[in-house]
């Protein structure tokens, strides 16, 4: 019998007389995965839900700085204490900003964070209230300081006209605001175990594979060591 044959007859045997052990040893494994992976993440806060706020690209937001309404407000909130939080993009569909509620389980909610996050919504408000009310001031006064200093009637009917557009639209804008529809709140409540699902079942199949590696580790040093026996 030749050294292939030799090795092919190591190899058969090997799994013929260890397969029960083997099995055993993969199944443990996974088992010890599943309960370690499970116990992680529910006590690291792997549940989560999501708030959403929806910003209306449609509506005026052209007073002052609001160029990028979404960016806005998603600057606003990466000051604040919540660290997941993303804008999401999608082409003929409003921007979301996208805020990460985290969970201990499913039966746990966590209504504090929800609410201050509403609370800090309230704040935003206000902050575009000021904002929107210095700019409109602002560019008031410089036109009526124009219509006091102009001598032509038909300057003076035009600086008029721009400033009762302007307030016009702060008007609009308060309005638009007041009644959401400048950007929406929405919070369903729903608990997401997506994600600690799929890492469960990505641990899993590390474990898997690692178990086979080490499988196949000791059947190659088995190998090894039988050529060392023979060549020595």
């Amino acid at each position: 019998m030749n050294s292939e044959d030799s090795n092919t007859l190591t190899v058969i045997n090997y799994f013929k007389n260890n397969y029960i052990k083997m099995i055993v040893f993969i199944s443990v494994t996974l088992f010890l995965t599943s309960v370690l992976s499970h116990k992680y993440y529910k006590d690291n806060d792997q549940y989560s839900s999501s708030v959403k706020i929806r910003v209306n690209g449609s509506a005026k937001w052209n007073l002052g700085d609001f160029t990028n309404p979404h960016l806005d407000v998603l600057y606003f909130l990466e000051k604040t204490d919540f660290k997941d939080v993303k804008l999401i993009q999608r082409s003929h569909s409003n921007n979301i900003i996208q805020i990460k509620i985290p969970h201990k389980s499913l039966d746990k909610n966590n209504n504090e964070d929800v609410k201050k996050l509403k609370k800090i919504m309230e704040e935003y408000k206000q902050s575009i209230i000021e904002r929107v009310n210095y700019h409109t001031d602002n560019i008031e006064k410089k036109l009526k300081d124009r219509v006091l200093k102009s001598k032509s009637e038909s300057m003076q009917q035009s600086y008029n006209l721009k400033i009762d557009h302007l307030l016009q639209d702060r008007e609009t804008f308060f309005f638009l605001l007041e009644n959401k529809i400048l950007y929406n709140f929405e919070y369903d409540g729903k608990i997401d175990i997506i994600k600690a699902k799929r890492k469960m079942a990505k641990n899993l199949v590390i474990s898997l594979m690692l178990s086979i590696i080490l499988i196949i580790l000791s059947l190659w040093i088995k190998l090894f060591i039988r050529e060392i026996k023979k060549n020595s």
